[in-house]
This record gives structure tokens, C-alpha cells and sequence, in this order.
């Protein structure tokens, strides 16, 4: 049962973005945890009723992604809403188009898509396909993964007494990077969640802390604790809107 102070909340609307990459393995791993998502192909979709809760950037290929997103006309307003403090969570080519600085394989600027995070990332930081590869490191610091548990345990409509939600596993986290973005800066206001090797490779920052970026694939993996955490930064935004008289579903535009 919801207590007083943590209030049942009906099922986070995730937008995926749908135009290449592995989007259907994100819309897989949010709806295993109680999501319901919304599919994103065209500037319309980013303005659903009801409105959306939060976005996902996936993988795939960042240039590609950025010209598509600006011929259909969905640059400008996901910038809107990413600036209005809607939670967004992109993973390797989403994590560049988060990126508020961007480095080419040469160590030439390149252009920034949506920006939003502080960051610095150097594409293809790793090298080519032949130098992609899988890893194991330690999951959240203690501190931190102390405050996602009292979140990604909060109920939803998804969740009853029984457990519907599959327990999350433990330990240590497996890595997929692919042709992986690496970050070479991390702003002031930018906290390193994940490492590996003393490298970050998932960051949260943002003018709200609301955006979440990952150089690795965690849809790849079965392992839900990435989108568990992410979904946790959205209740915890919705809650907040309804503890404001949003009811939850305040638009972030």
C-alpha cells in the first residue's frame, strides 16, 4: 500500500525516441518495469495527452539521429522540453546529443544536437567497431545508490504488494560499449555515477539533475537497475508537481 507521504502514482509516460538505434530494446526494459511508453517519430509525438513524464535517447548512430531530428522538426522542441526540466535519460549516441560540447574522431569540434548536459564527449572515444567491448565495474556509489533505492522502490500503479515488478539484481554492473562516446569533461554541476576504469560512463546533471547519460548500452544487458534508476528520477519529479499542485502530469515546455 502507498503511505501518506509516498502517494500511488499511475504508470510513468516514457517517450522513446523511434527514429534509429535500438529503441525497441529501451521501450522493453521501461515497460518490464512498469512504464508505459510512447513511441517518438515526429514533432506532434512530443505533445501527447497525456503529456510525458520523460524521454529516452537511444543508441545508434549521433549524426544520423541529428539530421533526422532537425528534418522532422523534433530538435527545437525537445530542446524545450529538456530545458523545462523534463527528465531525459540517453544512452551512447543519445549521450552525444545531450552533450553541450562535442568532439569529432579527430579532436575537431562538431556540432551539438540538443545539448543540456555539461559535458564533453569525444566521439567514437574507443576507436572503431573492432575496439567495442564488454566489462564488468561496481554499480552506484553508496551514497547514491542508498537515494535510488528509496526511489525505484517508491509504488506505482505498476507495482501491488505482491511484487509485480521483477526484483532488481545486484552487484556488479556488465558494461556493453559499442563504438562508444567517451567523456572527456564533466561540468561543475555534472555528478559521475558509474565508472570504469577511472573513466566516467554514466553521468546526471543537468539544470534540474534531471538528464542521465550512459557511453554504454544498458538495454543490452537484461540488467534493469539503469532504467529503474532513471524511472525513479521521474517519480520523484512527479511526485514533486503534485506535491505542487501539478497533479504529476504538469507539462515541462
Amino acid at each position: 500500500m502507498a503511505s501518506p507521504t509516498c502517494p500511488l502514482l499511475p504508470p510513468p509516460r516514457i517517450g522513446v525516441l523511434e527514429l534509429h538505434g535500438d529503441f525497441a530494446e529501451h521501450t522493453a526494459m521501461l515497460r518490464a518495469r512498469g512504464a508505459e511508453t510512447v513511441p517518438l517519430r515526429c514533432a506532434a509525438d512530443l505533445s501527447p495527452t497525456p503529456p510525458l513524464d520523460g524521454l529516452v535517447l537511444p543508441g545508434g548512430e549521433s549524426s544520423t539521429m541529428a539530421i533526422l531530428l532537425d528534418a522532422l522538426s523534433m530538435a527545437d522542441p525537445l530542446r524545450g522540453l529538456i530545458a523545462g526540466g523534463l527528465p531525459v535519460f540517453g544512452t551512447c549516441a543519445g549521450a552525444i546529443l545531450l552533450s553541450d560540447e562535442v568532439v569529432g574522431k579527430g579532436g575537431e569540434a562538431a556540432s551539438v544536437a540538443l545539448g543540456g548536459l555539461d559535458v564533453a564527449t569525444r566521439r567514437n572515444g574507443y576507436g572503431t567497431q573492432v575496439h567495442s567491448f564488454e566489462a564488468e565495474t561496481a554499480w552506484l556509489p553508496a551514497d547514491v545508490a542508498a537515494d535510488a533505492d528509496a526511489t525505484t522502490t517508491a509504488p506505482t500503479a505498476a507495482t501491488d504488494d505482491a511484487g509485480a515488478v521483477a526484483p532488481l539484481p545486484t552487484g556488479p554492473l556488465r558494461v556493453v560499449l559499442i563504438r562508444a562516446p567517451i567523456f572527456e569533461r564533466l561540468g561543475p554541476g555534472v555528478e559521475e555515477l558509474v565508472s570504469h576504469e577511472g573513466r566516467a560512463v554514466m553521468v546526471r546533471g543537468g539544470s534540474q539533475r534531471q538528464v542521465l547519460a550512459a557511453t554504454f548500452h544498458p538495454e543490452l544487458t537484461g540488467d534493469g537497475r539503469v532504467h529503474a534508476l532513471f524511472l525513479g528520477m521521474v517519480d520523484e519529479r512527479r511526485r514533486r508537481l503534485a506535491a505542487d499542485g501539478g497533479g504529476g502530469k504538469k507539462a515541462a515546455a
